[in-house]
């Protein structure tokens, strides 16, 4: 599979930037425009006023037409595009008919969203995988070909990124209005029906689901086992709020259940009984109970929202766990007679967990052979000394540590992580002197740091500290006099963003800014500092 240009965000865009996305859109793959089509190119680009949506749908066309006189010929007729809905459809299904197989479900899928409604991707992404849209091919884990895939759709012009995080991942996307109105012809046509084979029963034979997307009204509680099979809700907006489930028990099938904007009562235990193809699970709710979900042996995304999170061993023997995002729970390590059954090792993030020094021994980790993302928070020990070395998972990608003391043993630590990619430090104390000098340590493929409410005063490190460091976040450290001015030495570093700091942080941030441009004579380091602060 083939990752396609970059995507682009949606802001109403000047003539240069319309003319620089409709390049990106018509010349995949980092081809130029040809000069006899540059002006015309122009020309058409101009006409779309701005509009980032009309200019993906111009596209389209052009893609398929490379004649200086048929572009012209769109230039001058750019409102019949506007208008005419069914020229617009007919591209829009000829994109759909040249899609690979296994990209079409995903596209329908998004079509169930309600209108300009912005889809969280890292939601996303699960829940395509949750439904078996995305399979593992080669060395590629679903993870890795469901982010391919959305790329596709984006360079495809059927899919548009609406917001991306700071080092430019995907972070929301929607579908234009008329690509989504294709869809929910699509579904209606075909009944959005594909064969799958039941995971708990592989000798039976093939069988239909229907997808649906259900929102507002049109959930009733007349609805039939044989009618609704399988479901999926990120807006779950319906008249019973409180208790949802009541209008769900015939959905035997469901495997996706969001219902994080819902406060659900605590009389859950028995629910989850009737919906043992879960795959995706998120909810909010005052207590929350593992042993409710131990049953669900399927599952591949947990995410709870509590106040109150009654632990139980059984979650470490859900072998099918690949992402579990809890606000906070205490990690327990298992009894000496059950440690020889679990084996997490399709486990990819988990978090927000908080665990004594004591417990993070390499014996633990290595039940977690593959993960890739944790957050932390690490007790002291019962004399309060602060903790001198703990072990990691090796392959963490992403590390989030909250409120504990900083030490060298800790740095060691984390700098023994050779994968990882993204540091998170918020609520960090010092014991003594508040001075973080990192000495020779050093993050070998760091490329985010962020610090929030680090409490130190001086900060020392080297450019051979983070050698690979792309974007530094710094925010709300009052203490703080002074960003090291070796990070200016620092030739990946491409953004450093201030929020709420003293007036010295800020000033050293334009002075590494000032040192960049003197020095490479470019602006390759763009800084951010938000006016209200």
């Amino acid at each position: 599979m083939t990752r396609y240009s970059d995507p682009y965000s949606l802001p109403f865009l000047k003539d240069e930037k319309s003319w620089e996305l409709l390049q990106k859109k018509v010349f995949k793959r980092g081809n130029s425009c040809p000069l006899e089509l540059v002006n015309v190119g122009q020309l058409v680009a101009k006409k779309c006023k701005g509009l980032p949506s009309l200019i993906i749908m111009i596209a389209i066309t052009l893609s398929e037409e490379r004649e200086a006189s048929s572009w012209l010929k769109v230039a001058y007729d750019i409102s019949s595009h506007v208008f005419d809905k069914e020229r617009s459809m007919m591209t829009i299904r000829s994109s759909y008919g040249h899609l690979p197989d296994h990209l079409k479900p995903c596209l329908l899928y998004m079509g169930l969203f309600p209108k300009d409604y912005e889809i969280p991707v890292s939601d996303l992404l699960k829940w395509w995988i949750a439904e078996e849209f995305v399979q593992n091919i080669d060395t590629l884990n679903p993870e890795e070909l469901s982010e391919i895939c959305l790329h596709d759709l984006v360079g495809r012009n059927l899919v548009v990124v609406s917001k991306t995080s700071l080092n430019g991942k995907m972070k929301c996307c929607i579908v234009l209005d008329q690509v989504r109105e294709f869809c929910l012809r699509k579904i209606t046509e075909e009944k959005f029906m594909h064969l799958i084979v039941p995971y708990s029963y592989p000798d039976q034979p093939e069988e239909q689901r229907l997808c649906m997307y259900i929102h507002d009204r049109t959930m009733t509680s007349d609805f039939k086992e044989s009618d609704q099979e399988f479901i999926v809700h990120p807006k779950f907006s319906i008249l019973d709020r409180k208790n949802p489930f009541r209008l769900l028990n015939n959905l035997k099938l469901v495997r996706v259940l969001h219902l994080l904007d819902i406060y659900l009562d605590n009389s859950l235990a028995a629910t989850f009984q009737s919906f043992p193809h879960l795959r995706y699970l998120a909810i909010f709710v005052k207590a929350f109970d593992f042993k409710w979900v131990s049953h669900l042996l399927h599952l591949q995304t947990l995410r709870v929202r509590s106040s109150y999170i009654m632990i139980s061993p059984a979650i470490w023997k859900m072998s099918k766990l690949r992402h579990v995002d809890i606000n906070e729970f205490p990690v327990t390590v298992w009894d000496e007679d059950d440690k020889d059954d679990i084996v997490l090792d399709n486990l990819k993030t988990l978090g927000m967990c908080s665990m004594s020094a004591a417990d993070m021994t390499w014996e633990f980790w290595k039940k977690f052979a593959n993960l890739e993302e944790l957050r932390l928070h690490i007790n002291e020990f019962e004399n309060h000394v602060p903790y001198h070395f703990c072990f990691f998972p090796l392959r963490l990608r992403c590390l989030s540590l909250s409120e504990i003391f900083l030490t060298d043993g800790l740095v060691s630590s984390i700098t023994n992580l050779r994968c990882l990619e993204t540091l998170k430090l918020s609520e960090i104390y010092f014991a003594g002197e508040k001075y973080w000098d990192l000495g020779d340590s050093t993050f070998v493929q760091l490329k985010f740091l962020k610090l929030h409410r680090v409490f130190m005063t001086k900060w020392s490190c080297s450019e051979e500290s983070f050698p690979c460091l792309e974007y530094l976040v710094i925010k709300n450290c009052p203490k703080l006099e002074e960003i090291p001015d070796s990070f200016a030495d620092i030739p990946t570093l491409q953004l450093i963003k201030v929020i709420n700091c003293s007036e010295s942080v800020r000033n050293s941030a334009q002075n590494i800014k000032e040192d960049v441009e003197n020095t490479e004579g470019n602006e390759r380091l763009q800084l951010h500092i938000p006016k209200n602060y």
